[in-house]
């Protein structure tokens, strides 16, 4: 257990940043698209409480995987990009 949240909290910026763009801005969108003027009260009317867990337990272990490829590869993430960036 220890093992996942470590993994998880070292990629913390790129969760959050991958959260909004499988979640935050594709309700926005659908918001947008069916006419509703305050996205943010749709975030209720979008899907039901159960199907919302489901989705939010299947992000968490699908990028789980993602979050392991990334550190036995060693690849890009937002974490690396802002040390490279505050280092140089």
């Amino acid at each position: 257990m220890f093992s996942f949240l470590r993994r998880y909290s070292r990629f913390s910026l790129t969760t959050y940043m991958v959260h909004h763009a499988a979640h935050v801005w594709p309700l926005l969108l659908l918001a947008a698209w069916r006419g509703k003027h305050e996205p943010w009260w749709y975030y209720g009317e979008a899907v039901s409480t159960p199907v919302a867990l489901v989705l939010a337990l299947l992000f968490i272990v699908g990028f789980y995987r993602v979050l392991v490829a990334l550190e036995r590869r060693n690849g890009c993430s937002f974490e690396r990009a802002l040390r490279w960036l505050s280092e140089a």
